[in-house]
């Protein structure tokens, strides 16, 4: 199964409840013209209008608490896995065990899973916080 296939999924199983000309909120904090791309076509395929939502990494949290809270939440969101444990506070919907897929490792899986639940499919892997330091001024950097 493709990234493609589960974006596809994701936005699907949040979708099957919606009327065709209802709207979408997609909030996501990842950008990229394949991520776009991917999404026109989406809303093109399935005759449904989406609003995007990007929020930068450190805003993020909080912008999707203040959401809930207004009764605006958003009904797709792109985020990273560390945001997995408030699948309580944001009302995250458990996804299937049947779509979990056997070409993404139970590695993978776990970072999505919480409380025994999958609460979301993971798209892209990766952890992308770099330490960068001074060799001027740090003779021996940490390991761990």
């Amino acid at each position: 199964m493709t990234r493609l296939t589960l974006l596809y999924i994701v936005l699907l199983l949040t979708s099957y409840t919606v009327q065709a000309e209802a709207d979408i909120k997609f909030v996501f904090t990842h950008e990229g013209s394949k991520f776009s791309k991917l999404i026109d076509e989406f809303s093109a395929r399935e005759g449904i209008k989406i609003e995007r939502v990007w929020e930068a990494q450190g805003d993020l949290r909080l912008s999707l608490l203040e959401l809930i809270e207004r009764g605006n939440a958003p009904d797709v969101v792109l985020i990273p896995g560390d945001h997995i444990g408030l699948h309580k506070l944001m009302n995250y919907s458990a996804i299937p065990l049947e779509l979990r897929t056997e070409n993404i490792s139970d590695n993978i899986w776990q970072s999505a899973t919480s409380d025994g639940q999958i609460y979301g499919a993971p798209i892209m892997q990766g952890n992308h916080l770099m330490l960068y330091y001074n060799k001027r001024y740090i003779t021996e950097p940490a390991k761990t």
